[in-house]
């Protein structure tokens, strides 16, 4: 599911790079967070209205609680200019990066189960 998801977040993350890099920062912001909504409200409660999807433990006593440490961690880093800079960015890509291997590693069977 992580190279599906990779995939098909391609394109949203080359549209937002590209206005951000041509400073329509409102498109790259729009992009990311309407794509985040489609995909979280729309296609999992569609799915979850065709066939019960299962909640594994850990998304509730890891992978939720990460998210809202990432979040949580994002708040003092925005509001310090109110903007996201590039510290703050590669902050973000190197959690991500570090959650998806901790991730692939525990899918490998060598992480403890939570």
């Amino acid at each position: 599911l992580t190279i599906v998801a990779i995939g098909t977040s391609l394109p949203e993350l080359a549209s937002s790079v590209i206005a951000a890099a041509r400073g329509q920062v409102d498109i790259a912001l729009g992009n990311v967070l309407g794509s985040c909504l489609f995909n979280l409200l729309l296609i999992i409660g569609v799915t979850a209205s065709v066939h019960p999807l299962p909640v594994a433990n850990s998304l509730l006593w890891v992978e939720l609680p990460a998210m809202l440490l990432f979040s949580i961690a994002l708040l003092p880093m925005m509001l310090r200019r109110m903007a996201i800079g590039r510290t703050e960015g590669l902050v973000l890509l190197f959690a991500y990066v570090s959650f998806i291997g901790w991730q692939m590693w525990g899918a490998f069977g060598t992480v403890p189960a939570a």
